[in-house]
C-alpha cells in the first residue's frame, strides 16, 4: 500500500553500519565463517541455537501448565531443558557439524546450564509477568499487519518478538533476548542509542494495533548466558513514552538516508572486527576510507551521534 516495509532489525542495521545493511538488506548476501577459524560456532548461529532452544523451552513449559513458574515448578522445567535440546539437535545436525564434536559438547554444557539458570532468574525476578507468546510474528504476507507513520514516513513493520508477557491490569511486556555482550552503558531505559536501539520502542508502538486490549507497554532486553551474566534491562512505559520524538527523529533520519543511497561506512570498532559478516568485503583499509569520507555532509548525519557518542 505504498509503505515502506522493513524490520526493526533492518533498521538497527542501516543505524550501526549502512554498508552493512547493503549487503545483508539491498544485495541480499550472507557469508560463512569457515569454522577451522574459530573453537566454537559463529556467534550468529549460537544466538540462533538459544533463540530456538528458549521457544520450544516456553512452548513446552506453557503445554505442560507450568508457567508462571515458581519454586515449586522450577525443578520440574529445567528437567525439561535437555530432552529439549536433544530434540532439536536431531531436528538441526548442521548445529553439531559446524565443527569438532568436542567444541560442540562443550558448547552443549554451557547451553544446559545457561537455560537452567535463566529458569531460576525468571522465578526470582519474573514473578508480576505471565509468559503469553513466543516468536511472536508479524507484517509477513499472511501475518497480522502493523502500519505505523514515524518521522512523517509510512512504515509497515515486520518483526519477530522473542517473548510477550502479560501482567496486570492489562498491562503487556515485550521482551527482546539477548547472547552477546551487554554493557550497563549501552542499555540505558529510553535510550536509542542513535537507532542502534529501536526493536523496543517499535513493537512497543506496533503492539496496540497487533492486539486487542494492550494497556500499558513495557519492556526488557535480558541477557540470556554467562557470557552477559544473564544481565537484564527493564523499560518502563514512561520510558517509552520519553524516547518517543527521537524514536521520530531516527526513523526520518534512517528512511531519509535510505533513500538517498547513502550507503556508507560507518566505523564501530569491535563490531567491526568480531561481529559483522561483511568485515572482508570492507578490507584492510576501512578506516582510512572512512577518515578520508568524514567531510562529506552526507556522512555526518545528525540521528547517528547518540550512538557515536555511546561508543566513545
Amino acid at each position: 500500500g505504498g509503505a515502506l516495509a522493513l524490520s526493526a532489525s533492518a533498521l538497527e542495521r542501516f543505524a550501526r553500519c549502512s554498508f552493512s545493511f547493503f549487503h545483508h538488506d539491498v544485495l541480499g548476501l550472507r557469508s560463512e565463517s569457515p569454522p577451522e577459524r574459530r573453537l566454537d560456532q559463529d556467534p550468529r548461529l549460537i544466538g540462533h541455537i538459544y533463540h530456538a532452544l528458549l521457544h520450544a523451552l516456553f512452548v513446552d513449559l506453557d503445554a505442560e501448565g507450568l508457567l508462571p513458574l515458581t519454586a515449586e515448578t522450577l525443578p520440574t522445567a529445567q528437567e525439561l531443558v535437555a530432552p529439549i535440546l536433544e530434540r532439536l539437535e536431531a531436528d538441526h545436525p548442521r548445529w553439531i557439524e559446524e565443527g569438532p564434536e568436542v567444541l560442540w559438547q562443550a558448547r552443549r554444557r554451557r547451553l544446559l546450564g545457561d537455560l537452567r539458570r535463566f529458569l531460576e532468574l525468571e522465578v526470582e525476578r519474573g514473578a508480576a509477568w505471565r509468559p503469553v507468546g513466543y516468536e511472536v510474528a508479524f507484517g509477513g504476507r499472511e501475518e497480522r499487519v502493523s502500519e505505523l507513520v514515524l518521522g512523517g514516513h509510512r512504515l509497515a513493520l515486520r518483526g519477530r518478538i522473542d517473548r510477550m508477557d502479560q501482567g496486570s491490569s492489562g498491562a503487556f511486556r515485550v521482551v527482546d533476548y539477548k547472547t552477546g555482550r551487554m554493557k550497563p552503558r549501552e542499555y540505558p531505559p529510553g535510550d536509542l542509542r542513535g537507532g542502534e536501539r529501536l526493536q523496543l520502542a517499535l513493537y512497543a508502538r506496533a503492539l496496540p494495533q497487533l492486539f486487542e486490549g494492550v494497556g500499558a507497554v513495557h519492556g526488557s532486553y535480558i541477557g540470556v548466558t554467562s557470557a552477559n551474566q544473564h544481565a537484564r534491562f527493564e523499560w518502563s512505559a514512561e520510558d517509552f513514552d520519553r524516547c518517543a520524538g527521537e524514536l521520530d527523529r531516527v526513523v526520518d533520519g534512517i528512511v531519509t538516508s535510505l533513500g538517498r543511497g547513502e550507503l556508507h561506512q560507518v566505523e564501530h570498532g569491535y563490531f567491526c572486527e568480531h561481529l559483522c559478516e561483511f568485515n572482508a568485503v570492507c578490507g584492510p583499509g576501512r578506516r582510512r576510507l572512512i577518515e578520508d569520507k568524514a567531510e562529506d555532509p552526507k556522512v555526518a548525519l545528525g540521528w547517528r551521534q547518540a550512538g557515536e557518542e555511546g561508543e566513545s
